[in-house]
């Protein structure tokens, strides 16, 4: 520590002495003068933590989902565009189109799986298959 206070002192401008006891006494003058920045760094910290709880804690739950893709092929006029309808485009407004809905497949596709969206209300397990199912498929235009 001494060291640390050493370089200190020298950006300080308070005058080197060769006696210990003044290194001291210099020592306490550095505590008492950066004891302020210490305790604002201490109110950081906590700050920061608290912020990590409440935002990254309150991450909505995911569980990963498996996809069920048996049964009949998978449409996209009768069954995934009334699920975007009911569920999504009232925020996503660019999923509103078979084009728009193609293009962001691989995402949507992520985002269903992990659970992270519909981020308001949650999907039914068959929801969700209609849709993993239908971009599984290459995403017809059916």
């Amino acid at each position: 520590m001494k060291s640390l206070f050493r370089l200190n002192v020298n950006k300080t401008k308070i005058p080197k002495h060769k006696n210990p006891g003044d290194v001291y006494l210099i020592e306490l003058y550095l505590n008492f003068k950066y004891k302020k920045n210490r305790v604002i760094m201490k109110k950081l910290i906590v700050l920061a933590a608290i912020y990590l709880a409440l935002f990254v804690g309150c991450k909505k739950a995911s569980t990963a989902f498996t996809p069920s893709c048996s049964g009949t092929a998978k449409s996209f006029a009768t069954d995934v565009k009334p699920i975007f309808q009911s569920s999504c485009v009232q925020c996503h407004g660019n999923f509103s189109t078979y084009a728009q809905i193609s293009s962001d497949k691989a995402n949507i596709r992520s985002k269903i799986i992990d659970g992270s969206m519909p981020q308001s209300s949650s999907l039914s397990t068959d929801q969700k298959n209609k849709i993993i199912c239908w971009i599984d498929a290459g995403a017809p235009n059916n």
